[in-house]
């Protein structure tokens, strides 16, 4: 996403701070027409400490951050079709690196979150864990073995003002592989993936595994946070499978491809609430840098 708004950076030993204010860009069908979307604003602090002095063997850091977030026609899935003010105070801390181990390297990326606010007449109580852990091998092709976990809160009862379903604010498009039909809301998800580098310019990777609602009591969402399946008529918590195979390409400097093919494969709530057709999906992607 593109952002109107100003940032200020302060170095101090092994911090880097940064605050900042700004408004996410509403994109308009011409050009050079694009404008600030005037019912939301993000700001925030964000600092970052390097670990070399407590872990000299590792390549480590540490993130403390805080983020707020004004949204004036927010919907959730106790409010469809009602855009109501949402006020949202996030806290985070992020702990991640690399270290060597064995005959290969560790990597790992640890992050928790809660928040807190307002949303309409009712409080903001949500949360989440996400981590990712991998280890690559120091062999020919490079071979790298890794498993994500995430948990995002959902809401307990939409029928009281009160909101349990996390926000994660501006999530990337890809954010569970190439085929996202599912976002970071009210889920529970793990997923398994092996990477392999046959020639230095190549990279060969396949990943999948399961989606469950974090509360039976929400819904289902897409990535920018629209409802994709409400959960009246299920109390089944299995959204799904999803399966990618991925190559990637540095073809020159400037030039990257990347090729994919990618299944979703529903489960027990989405063929209880509506059309379960799987969705499949592929991709051939030439991205040119200048």
């Amino acid at each position: 996403r593109s952002f109107d708004g100003g940032r200020a950076t302060l170095e101090t030993g092994p911090w880097q701070i940064n605050g900042f204010w700004a408004r996410p860009v509403a994109n308009d069908i011409e050009d050079f027409d694009d404008t600030s979307n005037d019912t939301q604003s993000l700001w925030g602090v964000y600092a970052t400490r390097k670990l070399a002095d407590l872990l000299p063997h590792a390549d480590a850091g540490l993130d403390l951050y805080y983020l707020g977030f004004l949204d004036d026609a927010s919907v959730f899935v106790q409010n469809v079709g009602d855009p109501i003010r949402e006020i949202r105070h996030t806290l985070d801390t992020r702990f991640f690196g690399t270290s060597p181990l064995g005959p290969g390297t560790l990597d790992w990326d640890l992050e928790a979150f809660y928040q807190f606010g307002r949303f309409g007449s009712g409080d903001i109580n949500a949360w989440s864990l996400a981590s990712s852990v991998g280890y690559t091998f120091d062999t020919a092709y490079r071979p790298r073995l890794g498993l994500k976990a995430n948990v995002v809160s959902g809401d307990d009862d939409p029928d009281d003002p009160e909101l349990e379903s996390f926000n994660p604010l501006f999530p990337k498009g890809k954010y569970f592989g190439e085929l996202t039909p599912v976002g970071p809301y009210n889920l529970i998800n793990l997923q398994a993936l092996a990477t392999v580098q046959p020639t230095d310019r190549w990279s060969i990777t396949l990943q999948g595994g399961p989606f469950w609602r974090e509360s039976a009591d929400d819904g289902v969402y897409d990535i920018p946070g629209n409802i994709v399946r409400e959960p009246g008529g299920s109390d089944a918590r299995f959204i799904g499978w999803q399966w990618d195979a991925i190559a990637e390409a540095k073809l020159t400097r400037e030039l990257s491809l990347l090729l994919s093919y990618s299944q979703f494969i529903p489960g027990d709530f989405i063929a209880d609430t509506g059309p379960d057709e799987a969705i499949n999906f592929a991709a051939v992607e030439l991205l040119l840098r200048f």
